[in-house]
């Protein structure tokens, strides 16, 4: 299927596009193998097993990948919808009954249960519920609680919801383009600012606070994003890229992907090349995402994989509190680490699901009685954030 029959069944009302399911699946796999797998697998230097599991070293970079789609999805909403005279209305209503009651209850859970799932050491319930605790993460260098330490993504993602909609309502078409491009420079830029006001002394992925404010702010990580949006943007003029080119910029990316993983993820690359990985890894997926719009990659199009997918803002939420909960952070211990990660899974798809089935859906379907009253973007089942299914 090209690109623009796919558009076309879009604009038809044939909303649900699996192939865009399963990267969002394909992108919360990667985040959980990075929490639950990566973290306890310490190959020897040199051996078989190093170099097979070299490209897990990226895993984590599946946030990357929930950025890129929030940006093409969410964007493309909001350019097919700029003219509605409910535009604003309904954009957010829909994002609050989204994010909002699941978030509020692992919120809560977390404060209610503490522990290790509310250290001492955290952001307030104030920064929470406002989203502000990757602010709080950058200057405290600390992720804070351990059961909400993936919130900082979310956090990214409801600053750009207050953002985007105002530019792409209030600036022309022809002149948003320009925009969106200088912002997406100024991304890697504000980085090396940031870097060189540190010191050149310690490297981009170290724990440090300066390192924190580097990888957590909005206007540090809104390239990946604004590249989303900008795609968005094309394919609403029809722009399709030959289908050679996007194998050859995915076979160009993906062995970059692969060097920066041989350099222990990245840690070992010099702290230049460092600051522009996000938008390698960007590029990579963006190379993924055109080639599964236009047919290619039809992997990405089974059944476990999009299921996975509708249900990834439930397993983003929760994976990492269930991790904690059965000792997998390393306090309690009691059960073998194969045992510990399996049992794991199970009890988070298997809630996950129940969630989506019996809240997350039926809320996302009332958001969904709010409607544009213009545009194409007006069905539940194409939306998608880094932190939602949909």
């Amino acid at each position: 299927m090209t690109e623009q029959s796919t558009v076309d069944l879009y604009k038809r009302g044939r909303w649900r596009r699996p192939e865009l399911d399963g990267l969002r699946g394909l992108a919360i796999l990667l985040v959980i193998y990075e929490h639950y797998v990566n973290g306890q697998l310490k190959p020897a230097a040199g051996s078989l097993l190093n170099y097979m599991l070299l490209p897990g070293r990226l895993a984590g970079t599946g946030v990357d990948l929930f950025f890129l789609l929030s940006g093409y999805l969410i964007g493309g909403i909001l350019i097919d919808n700029r003219e509605s005279p409910s535009y604003f209305k309904t954009f957010y209503v829909r994002r609050v009954c989204r994010i909002f009651p699941l978030y509020l209850i692992c919120l809560g859970s977390a404060y209610v249960i503490g522990g290790r799932l509310w250290e001492v050491e955290h952001p307030s319930l104030l920064n929470y519920l406002t989203f502000t605790q990757n602010f709080w993460i950058a200057t405290a260098g600390s992720f804070g609680g351990a059961a909400l330490a993936v919130t900082w993504s979310l956090a990214i993602e409801e600053q750009f919801y207050l953002t985007i909609p105002a530019l792409i309502h209030l600036i022309t078409p022809r002149r948003l383009l320009p925009l969106l491009v200088g912002c997406i420079l100024l991304a890697p830029v504000s980085r090396l600012v940031l870097y060189l006001s540190i010191g050149n002394s310690i490297s981009i992925f170290a724990v440090s606070k300066g390192i924190f404010v580097s990888h957590f702010l909005p206007f540090t990580r809104m390239d990946t994003l604004l590249i989303g949006v900008v795609t968005a943007w094309l394919h609403r003029r029809d722009f399709v890229a030959p289908k050679r080119l996007l194998y050859l910029a995915l076979y160009v990316t993906g062995a970059g992907m692969l060097y920066i993983a041989w350099k222990d993820g990245g840690r070992a690359l010099s702290p230049w090349l460092q600051l522009f990985c996000y938008d390698w890894f960007a590029l990579f997926y963006l190379s993924l995402l055109l080639l599964a719009s236009q047919g290619g990659l039809r992997w990405l199009q089974a059944r476990a994989l999009t299921f996975t997918g509708i249900i990834s803002y439930g397993l983003y939420l929760l994976h990492y509190p269930v991790y904690v909960m059965f000792g997998g952070d390393g306090s309690q211990g009691s059960l073998p680490q194969v045992v510990l990660t399996l049992s794991a899974t199970i009890v988070v798809f298997t809630i996950a699901t129940f969630s989506w089935h019996f809240f997350e859906g039926p809320l996302v379907r009332l958001g969904h009685r709010f409607r544009y009253e213009t545009g194409l973007s007006d069905n539940p089942d194409f939306v998608v954030a880094p932190a939602e299914a949909e």
